[in-house]
């Protein structure tokens, strides 16, 4: 059994929508407290109540983000967990769609700008591996954080498409 496996994972900064989403629900819940509050009016509790009870739910997941990439023998799983707890899968990629996978030393030899999908599972650009792939009959720039044993994993699975 020649089969190879690895796992990587990176804490993301959460979308901008997020924290608008957060805030909007803090003022909120302030803004109707006082109001229920200074008015003594049960309609305007009620609403305290349930955003207090919508942020309680909500905010684990508005506060935490990471993707998550595992590879097993030829397959590109691309996953968003949120809150710690919330899986997504994003993307599936198989080996043999792939282009060519490279380090962020030598991305400007094999970067192509015409390729206009792009898909960002890293925190931060320049310093991850870009990876591009034919999904579909259009082509996808995807950029990912792997770890040191998944680059092995890859370039034992198909050395001329990894470039470290």
């Amino acid at each position: 059994m020649n089969e190879s496996y690895a796992e990587a994972g990176v804490s993301v900064k959460p979308p901008f929508s997020s924290l608008f989403l957060k805030t909007l629900l803090i003022v909120g819940i302030v803004f109707s407290a006082i109001l229920a509050l200074l008015t003594g009016n049960a309609l305007l509790t009620s609403v305290a109540a349930v955003l207090v009870v919508l942020a309680v739910y909500f905010m684990p997941r508005l506060s935490k983000m990471e993707y998550e990439y595992i590879f097993c023998d030829g397959q590109f799983d691309f996953d968003r967990i949120t809150g710690g707890a919330k899986r997504k899968n994003l993307l599936k990629v198989d080996m043999e769609n792939v282009e060519v996978i490279v380090s962020p030393d030598r991305r400007s030899e094999y970067d192509n700008p015409s390729i206009t999908n792009v898909k960002n599972f890293s925190d931060n650009v320049k310093t991850a591996f870009m990876m591009i792939a034919s999904l579909e009959d259009k082509q996808l720039k995807i950029y990912f954080k792997p770890t040191d044993k998944m680059i092995e994993c890859m370039y034992n699975k198909a050395p001329s498409k990894v470039k470290k």
